[in-house]
């Protein structure tokens, strides 16, 4: 099995370029003149950083002083700016020396023993034991996807797959709420479980937003057709009232068509 070191990396600068971002627009409200901290019995005193021509500082107030408390949170933000940068400089670097592709059964041969049977080893949360069961034939189509809930997000909710919880931290730190897998009838069948389901409160309603993994595999490809007569037995549009995101052949997120998307919903909510 292949792991995309490169597809895992370029999420990880992504999230750090919009962090940085948000952080320099916080900064750019607020006043960059430095302060100076005197502390006197106990008590934080503060005064302008920058001395007057008689050599002394301006005394500001304490903390409780709006003008103390943005000079403070501006020195914060400075600090935390410059080592996101930092890890973006770190990041990029390993980005463009570590080859483009791992091969998660190479790795696993060159560990040392003792570190074989890890409780919640980095080959479980991969589901590499289910791949070595594969078929050739299986492993050839094998994307990633799991029956199971092997994936945890950032908030803490179990998903099926590294494509799910990518586009459940996406949801989360854009605010968007969401419920996983909720349960929708199927009057010819067995209920269906989309994905992921989102409210638009300006409109009073909710989309559905499924995720497209296994295209290539049969198997796969026709309960997803299953899955959109659903929809259509519903009432529900596809391109209005339900959404789709896919997998590259790789079997890595399709990262700039989950982006667009989730901008339009932004709008939309």
């Amino acid at each position: 099995m292949l792991l995309n070191i490169h597809d895992e990396l370029f999420f990880i600068i992504h999230e750090l370029q919009e962090y940085a971002h948000r952080v320099e627009n916080t900064m750019s409200k607020l006043p960059r003149e430095g302060i100076h901290c005197e502390i006197k019995n106990g008590k934080k005193y503060y005064r302008s950083s920058k001395k007057s021509p008689d050599g002394q500082r301006h005394y500001l107030g304490n903390s409780d002083n709006p003008e103390v408390s943005a000079r403070l949170k501006y020195q914060v933000c400075h600090i935390l700016y410059n080592r996101i940068q930092k890890l973006l400089t770190a990041f990029q670097q390993i980005a463009d020396t570590l080859p483009l592709n791992i091969d998660l059964n190479d790795l696993e041969a060159d560990l040392p023993e003792k570190y074989k049977d890890f409780p919640r080893s980095l080959f479980d949360e991969l589901q590499l034991t289910d791949l070595k069961r594969l078929t050739p034939q299986q492993e050839n189509s094998y994307q990633g996807y799991s029956t199971g809930l092997h994936h945890q997000t950032q908030s803490g909710i179990l998903v099926r797959s590294k494509s799910e919880q990518i586009i459940a931290d996406r949801l989360s730190f854009n605010k968007i709420p969401f419920e996983y897998e909720p349960p929708l009838p199927n009057k010819n069948g067995p209920e269906s479980h989309p994905d992921f389901k989102i409210f638009i409160t300006s409109q009073n309603r909710w989309i559905y937003l499924e995720h497209f993994g296994i295209i290539n595999d049969s198997q796969y490809y026709e309960s997803y057709k299953r899955r959109i007569q659903l929809y259509t037995d519903h009432h529900l549009l596809i391109g209005n009232d339900v959404f789709f995101t896919f997998d590259r052949p790789d079997g890595s997120i399709d990262i700039h068509g989950l982006d667009t998307l989730i901008s339009m919903i932004l709008k939309m909510i």
